[in-house]
């Protein structure tokens, strides 16, 4: 799959699970504004003095930017990829090592990957107290790339080190059912941000149009 695929199925992964949490919180149709105190998405009993909308944006932000990340984390092993042209030397050494679509398309690489992101979000609470679930919308994102690559009809070795290629032959890279797929995700995304309090919306759809788009 695509760059542009990757991408918007990962964030629109990582959206439905948080707007899925939001409604478990009581939070998407709340009246969030610079003068109410925000509940804190992954511990509802603890409230913040910052202003919630700024804080429910960073979150949102923050959750979306590791999906994004996670979802091109697999193709590291792609000198062309997006994330490979990146980092050149890591992606030349995998590629080199291992051959595309090997261990990065993998439970086991997914493991790997998501590990170091993990254990840095228990020992450090970035932006206040929502950095400890931080690798679970990495994972999410992971996830969706090797779920999207299962879609192609060459597959991806699930179980590597075993070489078996799981595949669900159903999309071809390229071709109008992938084009239509990215038509969908990224229209959901977009009309997603609505669903938020205001002014969050407007600074979430403008951040998943640049994510989106770019």
């Amino acid at each position: 799959m695509t760059y542009k695929t990757h991408k918007t199925v990962g964030l629109f992964l990582a959206m439905a699970f948080i707007i899925g949490n939001n409604i478990s919180n009581h939070l998407i149709n709340s009246n969030i504004s610079s003068n109410v105190v925000a509940i804190n998405l992954t511990n509802p009993t603890v409230t913040n003095s910052i202003p919630g909308g700024l804080i429910f944006f960073l979150e949102v932000f923050y959750y979306l930017y590791l999906a994004y990340l996670g979802s091109l984390y697999p193709d590291i092993d792609h000198i062309g990829s997006h994330l490979g042209h990146r980092r050149k030397v890591l992606s030349y050494y995998i590629a080199m090592k291992f051959g595309h679509r090997t261990i990065t398309h993998s439970l086991l690489g997914m493991l790997i990957g998501t590990l170091p992101v993990f254990l840095i979000s228990q020992t450090t609470w970035i932006f206040f107290n929502f950095g400890k679930i931080a690798w679970f919308y990495f994972t999410i994102g992971y996830f969706s790339h090797l779920f999207t690559d299962t879609m192609n009809p060459k597959g991806i070795p699930w179980l590597y080190p075993k070489k078996t290629m799981y595949s669900l032959n159903h999309f071809q890279m390229g071709t109008s059912s992938e084009e239509w797929m990215n038509v969908g995700t990224g229209g959901f995304l977009l009309a997603s941000s609505f669903l938020f309090p205001t002014p969050i919306s407007y600074a979430l759809f403008v951040y998943l149009l640049i994510l989106v788009i770019k």
